[in-house]
């Protein structure tokens, strides 16, 4: 009896009885798990760059398409902000544009939130790329939704659309240069440096790369003058933008060593047709088709100014160009070590393969390994060229020997073969005979007999200026001095083309030991004269 009595005194107390008051805590306030998700996208415009003639050529006066719906937005930032600014969840899109963040409410589901897309990206293995309207700006481009609040709702669709008033060039820039960013990430050892991007509308600018540090490049993309649609602008140029890309990759990785000056479509110094053959050979690779473009204007007032296709740069009907024709042809005499044709056509050839590879020359290299073997191409190494690169990819295999020959003759006569013969190996160079290393030993005294020809003011010219390379394999001092009608200057330059000495007629300096080179070039106005320069070493 007394057992039943307590047991009927716990049940009563389990149910609260009695007091009328509950015994236990308060349930919990379980937190507000809420999921954004939606797409981004950006207006574009650019060139029409389907109106053709008959024979394919691309019309100069073509004007630039509208803009039209959103392009997706890939690999953009997306970030979830409070209404005070307080950063609540990140992602980036997919390749489609599209996002989803998942953010915890805490015990305030009702709390207001935007949703922000930014002109910023973050390479494999961390590089970050960002697009800014000027060197004064800490924070790029970006878009953000009003400040919205739906606590029943689970799920919540915020889709961001840049206008070009919005700065969607800004975007375009973005999408453009991490394609190529990340096809130097995958080629190069070391680490990539990140790379801020200076755009912004009506900026008057000069598209430019500078290596501001070893840890930031920078890129000024030209944006036009305010109010004149018919000024340059670089935003919608993808090769353009890509072009300057690969100058990053040369400061960085490779090997930019070149005379400065303008180049031009003829035959120029061999060191500056690889730079400038690279450079377009580059945009076309990581862009993915061999077609290159560049434009000036927007809009109604946008029109084409550079077009060619890497592929092949020959035209039977070459001289009936008009003067405002933007098509780029190449003349059957300007082929060679000094032709940024031959580099362009060859690279590509190199690298194009499957429905591209219009030669069927059955060699197809990934750009990312095209990169790779670039990188031996250090400044103090060489002086690069057309064969530098050839010389890489043969000794890394990438192709045969025979097959880097046929390169050089099909399906356009480069007339060069492979590997180089004396009149194409660069700089000239002065060695003994009798060493099978290249190097000379003094007491050394030879002299080699050449031609200047600077008559078109062409700075570039391939025999505007001259270059010469020496080994020295001992302590002696060397003396290069030029003999000639005209009035040549003398350079001694290291492999950085750091100048060393310089004089009118002559130049010398004291070496342990080392590789110089040496470049002729008149000391004032354009003259057309041969010389003879003499090397002397002395111990």
């Amino acid at each position: 009896m007394r057992r039943l009595s307590l047991l009927s005194m716990l049940v009563a107390a389990a149910c609260g009885g009695g007091s009328g008051r509950p015994t236990g805590p308060p349930a919990p306030v379980i937190d507000t798990i809420r999921t954004f998700q939606g797409h981004v996208g950006y207006y574009v415009t650019g060139p029409r760059m389907s109106t053709r003639d008959a024979s394919g050529r691309l019309l100069p006066e073509t004007g630039f398409a509208a803009p039209n719906l959103p392009r997706n937005g890939p690999r953009f930032a997306v970030d979830v902000l409070s209404s005070t600014g307080q950063l609540l969840g990140s992602t980036t899109t997919d390749t489609n544009g599209n996002y989803s963040i998942q953010v915890n409410f805490g015990k305030n589901p009702a709390a207001p939130v935007r949703v922000r897309t930014a002109a910023r990206a973050t390479i494999a293995g961390g590089t970050d790329l960002r697009v800014l309207p000027n060197l004064s700006s800490a924070d790029p481009y970006e878009l953000s939704s009003p400040l919205t609040t739906d606590p029943d709702l689970p799920t919540t669709r915020i889709d961001l659309a840049i206008r070009l008033d919005q700065g969607s060039g800004a975007f375009h820039i973005l999408e453009t240069l991490f394609a190529g960013l990340s096809a130097i990430r995958g080629g190069v050892t070391g680490t990539v440096p990140d790379l801020d991007v200076l755009w912004e509308p009506g900026n008057g600018a000069v598209s430019s790369f500078t290596a501001a540090s070893p840890q930031l490049g920078r890129l000024i993309v030209a944006g036009g003058v305010a109010g004149d649609d018919a000024s340059n602008q670089d935003a919608w140029d993808d090769p353009k933008l890509l072009r300057l890309l690969g100058e990053y990759f040369l400061a960085y990785f490779s090997n930019s060593v070149a005379p400065p000056g303008n180049p031009a479509d003829s035959l120029i110094v061999p060191s500056a047709a690889w730079r400038e053959g690279f450079l377009d050979f580059f945009a076309c690779a990581a862009h993915g088709t061999p077609e290159y473009w560049d434009t000036e204007g927007i809009g109604a007032a946008g029109r084409v100014v550079r077009f060619f296709v890497a592929e092949s740069f020959f035209d039977p009907a070459l001289g009936s160009l008009g003067p405002d024709d933007p098509n780029v042809y190449q003349d059957p005499a300007v082929v060679g070590i000094g032709s940024r044709f031959t580099t362009t056509e060859v690279l590509w050839d190199i690298f194009d393969g499957g429905s591209q590879d219009a030669d069927n020359d059955d060699i197809s290299v990934p750009l990312f390994l095209m990169l790779k073997d670039l990188e031996a191409l250090q400044p103090g190494a060489s002086y690069p060229y057309i064969y530098s690169a050839l010389d890489e990819y043969v000794g890394n295999l990438s192709f045969s020997n025979v097959q880097a020959d046929v390169l050089l003759e099909f399906p356009e006569n480069h007339d060069l073969g492979y590997p180089p013969d004396s009149e194409t190996v660069w700089p000239t160079p002065f060695d003994d005979p009798s060493r099978l290393d290249g190097t000379v030993i003094p007491p050394y005294d030879e002299t080699i007999a050449d031609m200047i020809d600077d008559t078109a003011g062409a700075q570039l010219g391939l025999y505007a200026q001259r270059y010469f390379k020496v080994r020295v394999a001992a302590q002696a001092t060397l003396l290069a001095t030029v003999t000639s009608a005209a009035s040549l200057r003398v350079e001694i330059l290291d492999l950085e083309n750091n100048l060393i000495s310089a004089g009118t007629g002559s130049a010398t300096t004291v070496t342990s030991g080392d590789e110089f080179v040496i470049r002729v070039l008149p000391a004032a106005g354009p003259v057309s004269a041969p010389f003879d320069l003499r090397v002397q070493l002395t111990p």
